[in-house]
């Protein structure tokens, strides 16, 4: 259920990840902090048994503490990062590059553990420049998602949905309703 207050925090906490950038690994301690502060202010707001929600369409990082490439951090460069929802259990995540010029995307499956964890495998990354494909290869892993938000929250009057998941790095991602 969307609140005010739960409006009030999201609001924030995407405008404060914005102004300090979307690669966590490069922030000061203080600044991960207010960051961590505000995502532990929304987690009461969280919609019941996040992790059994539909996940469809284009979501968008807007912040990652991870210091891997998950976080769009690719070297000395910065790309955009995306998650595409291909069914109920494939989805691609997705860094952007120099406008799509060059493209890492890392296929996985997801199986919901219970209400607020997500497994994830890793099965496949595919690298592109100027949109041909130019390697592929197979990866083994797994990851956990750990739901501390999710929910439908209004940012500066657009109703977008907002996941907070704990990797156990914190990851804030966005859907934008054209985005569904």
């Amino acid at each position: 259920a969307t609140t005010d207050e739960a409006s009030r925090l999201a609001t924030k906490l995407i405008e404060t990840c914005r102004k300090y950038g979307q690669v966590g690994s490069q922030l000061s301690d203080q600044e991960r902090s207010e960051i961590e502060s505000l995502a532990d202010a929304l987690s009461p707001f969280s919609d019941d048994c996040p992790a059994r929600e539909t996940l469809t369409g284009q979501h968008e990082l807007v912040y990652s503490a991870s210091p891997s490439a998950s976080s769009g951090k690719l070297g000395p460069f910065t790309g955009s990062v995306t998650q595409s929802f291909l069914d109920e259990t494939s989805f691609i995540n997705r860094v952007e590059l120099f406008g799509g010029l060059a493209k890492v995307e890392l296929n996985a499956e997801r199986k919901i553990v219970d209400d607020t964890k997500i497994k994830v495998f890793f099965k496949r990354t595919d690298f592109f420049l100027f949109g041909k494909e130019v390697k592929s290869g197979e990866v083994k892993g797994a990851g956990m998602w750990d739901y501390r938000f999710s929910g439908l929250v209004e940012l500066n009057g657009e109703r977008i949905l907002l996941r907070v998941i704990d990797t156990p790095s914190l990851f804030v991602i966005i859907q934008r309703e054209e985005c569904r």
